[in-house]
């Protein structure tokens, strides 16, 4: 998944969870890149992540949200969703421009996952 600050939301390809069995509970419009208004499946889904601290540590970080369904890509893009700041409130986010590399750090203990 990419992390995209402009999204307001978390969203995933909706093919990959009407594959699981899972249901929309409800719809959303969304404005998309095209800026035109699209009807979206909503899911009620938990999000986890494996991430690993500054010293090699692993920590599965999990959230449940509503998490819009996209359209999949006509081609493959590498990734099957967006981390939207709904999922990023959780966290801090630190990207050094010069490297290109970026950390989250989730209080209380200000541990830097990457």
């Amino acid at each position: 998944m990419l992390i995209d600050t402009g999204a307001a939301f978390t969203l995933v390809d909706e093919n990959i969870c009407l594959e699981l069995g899972f249901a929309p509970h409800r719809f959303q419009e969304v404005i998309g890149v095209d800026q035109r208004p699209h009807e979206r499946p909503v899911f009620r889904l938990t999000v986890g992540l494996r991430m690993h601290d500054d010293i090699g540590r692993a920590r599965n970080v999990r959230f449940v949200e509503d998490i819009v369904g996209m359209p999949r890509p006509v081609r493959d893009e590498g990734y099957v969703g967006l981390l939207g700041r709904d999922f990023l409130r959780h966290f801090e986010l630190i990207y050094d421009g010069p490297t290109s590399h970026f950390q989250l750090v989730r209080d209380p203990h200000r541990i830097r996952w990457r």
